[in-house]
């Protein structure tokens, strides 16, 4: 519970850090050359429907190149099972994602490092645990706020509890749709 709490306080928090920014607006002339600026490296809402989860996101710009989410979500191995890689649990969690942006406007190239914490379950236990991994892949600007993210990559998911025994290397499949407020 001190991670939902802490969760909570930082959704408060990002939103006005998000306010102070000072160098919101940015110029990309590959989209709009000549034309109106566009503003990116604004804060996004996010839906996150990658492998294994299903998330609302909240997306703060640190810098130019960096940014950082914070992310409610539902979470299941329905796939693991397939490949004699654990149990198949569902449950709900938290996730922390720094992302790296090779570019300044927060497309292209990214890297990102997501970390969860799941409350899991299967028929007869329940366990906490965590997955953590890596995924490289290529943000795209849909429209003037809307963004496409699209990646791949590994993690590593430790469950354990009762029936629940899931200490496996895994790949990540990333796909986050993003909102720029």
């Amino acid at each position: 519970m001190r991670w939902l709490a802490a969760a909570l306080l930082l959704g408060v928090a990002l939103p006005a850090m998000a306010e102070r920014r000072t160098n919101g607006l940015s110029y990309d002339c590959a989209v709009d050359c000549g034309r109106n600026q566009i503003e990116t490296n604004k804060a996004q809402i996010q839906a996150d429907v990658g492998l294994a989860v299903i998330g609302l996101a909240f997306e703060l710009p640190l810098t130019d190149h960096v940014s950082l989410q914070i992310e409610a979500q539902i979470f299941g191995t329905y796939f693991l099972p397939w490949f004699s890689a654990g149990t198949k649990v569902q449950g709900y969690g938290g996730q922390l994602r720094p992302t790296w942006f090779r570019r300044g406007d927060q497309h292209g190239l990214y890297l990102a490092v997501p970390v969860r914490v799941d409350r899991v379950s299967d028929d007869t236990s329940h366990a906490t645990g965590f997955c953590a991994g890596a995924v490289a892949g290529w943000a795209f600007r849909l429209t003037r706020r809307l963004d496409l993210r699209l990646g791949g990559g590994a993690q590593y998911m430790r469950y354990k509890s009762g029936t629940i025994d899931i200490a496996t290397p895994f790949v990540a499949l990333d796909a986050v749709v993003g909102y720029r407020l």
